[in-house]
């Protein structure tokens, strides 16, 4: 096993026994999975989705999808938190991480809704009466 690769192994498996989120670089909101597929244009789309966070420091922090007004989940002088919810929207939406204080957007990830079979019509059929 070469140097680098043991490196980053060790670095990886240090966050997973740790239990602390390992996030890439320096996202500060990320969601898994990020791509839902439903089966039509427009229906529906069903995702058991995991979300995590990390900030700098500690502060009031909370959660919204898409432009809803409730928070899907808030936490009070942290620094990361873990939430897992069903995700059920039949559009790409976003997902934000704000400060409660401020109302400042602190980060922010998009849940892809994409389909199996577009709805489209061919409009340029040709009939014949």
């Amino acid at each position: 096993m070469s140097a680098k690769l043991r490196v980053v192994w060790i670095l990886l498996g240090g966050c997973l026994l740790s239990g602390q989120p390992a996030l890439a670089g320096d996202e500060i909101l990320q969601a898994s999975p990020r791509k839902c597929v439903a089966l039509k244009q427009g229906s529906t789309c069903y995702l058991d989705l995991d979300v995590n966070w990390h900030s700098p420091e500690n502060g009031h922090f909370c959660l919204y999808l898409g432009m809803r007004e409730a928070p899907l989940q808030c936490w009070q002088d942290s620094k990361q938190g873990r939430y897992s919810f069903e995700f059920a929207e039949a559009a790409s939406t976003r997902l934000e991480l704000r400060n409660q204080d401020s109302g400042q957007l602190v980060g922010e990830t998009e849940i892809e809704v994409k389909w199996v079979y577009s709805s489209r019509r061919n409009s340029a059929a040709w009939r014949v009466f």
